[in-house]
């Protein structure tokens, strides 16, 4: 809860600080996991982003949810209030003209408190801009703010918690490279060992990839760097776990096959057998697997 409450409150000291009435958030984990912890069928968000979270600088919070979802959310303390989305079916069926108008009307109802009590403008940050929906907000008399670089400058700064957060992904990342270490053999496919990374991933606490890049041989390199070793298999893997709503870049660097089975282990199983001792004492409930 901590964790969410200063998310949120660092969120709208940034909106007061830019004068912005309101927020409209559409990236599923940039901004709205950073901004309330509500996430739903996040990879289908990422290509439609037809789901949209309403943060004023003061009043409640609205989730605009894909029919049938809000259950997903409203227990959090950040969503005070759910709606159907008015845009979720019109972004695939070819009919955005006809829902920008009342999906502009809704925004400006919901936000008339603090919109219409600016004395100098309405000014709604939008993290990504639709171009018909910021037509439709401006003919409203909304100003449109792009508000992507400004959410991201907000998070640049970690608090206790998320520390914490980020050295459980860092754990279950490293987890993640050691179980592939194990399956390199000869034969084994590149398939199989992104399968079993994902695997990995998802058991412990994962929500996705976003790169798949695994190759092999003498001359594969890490982000163009030339390996100390021989034969190496670099992962590119970047992650995000639930609770740390940040991604985690990593690109480690396998030695050789004839010296895999020397290395890595030892070290990793320590660092996370030293992480789980003191987790327990260190991580904020919102970071706890179930």
């Amino acid at each position: 809860m901590r964790l969410r409450r200063e998310r949120l409150a660092r969120v709208r000291t940034m909106m007061r600080e830019h004068e912005l009435d309101a927020l409209l958030l559409f990236v599923p984990l940039t901004t709205q996991r950073y901004a309330t912890d509500s996430r739903n069928m996040f990879g289908y968000f990422l290509r439609n982003s037809s789901r949209y979270i309403y943060v004023p600088a003061e009043g409640p919070v609205i989730l605009f949810e894909y029919p049938g979802s809000a259950h997903v959310s409203t227990w959090l303390e950040t969503i005070d209030e759910a709606r159907t989305s008015k845009v979720v079916f019109a972004a695939v069926n070819g009919r955005d003209h006809t829902v920008a108008e009342p999906f502009a009307q809704e925004i400006v109802s919901a936000a008339r408190g603090p919109l219409y009590q600016a004395d100098d403008g309405r000014r709604v940050g939008m993290d990504r801009c639709f171009h018909l929906l910021a037509l439709a907000l401006e003919r409203e008399g909304v100003a449109v703010v792009d508000a992507m670089n400004l959410l991201l400058h907000t998070r640049r700064l970690k608090t206790r918690d998320e520390i914490a957060c980020l050295a459980q992904s860092m754990t279950a990342a490293e987890t993640a490279v050691w179980r592939v270490q194990q399956r390199l053999q000869p034969g084994v496919s590149e398939t199989e060992l992104f399968a079993e990374m994902y695997h990995a991933l998802i058991e412990g606490g994962g929500e996705f990839i976003e790169t798949r890049l695994l190759t092999w041989g003498l001359k594969t390199t890490a982000e163009s760097t030339k390996p100390e070793s021989g034969g190496c298999a670099p992962v590119n893997c970047s992650r995000s776990i639930p609770t740390a709503s940040a991604v985690t870049a990593i690109t480690p660097i396998f030695p050789a096959p004839s010296s895999v089975a020397r290395v890595g282990r030892a070290s990793t199983s320590a660092r996370s057998s030293a992480w789980r001792t003191s987790r327990s004492a260190t991580m904020p409930s919102s970071c706890a697997r179930a």
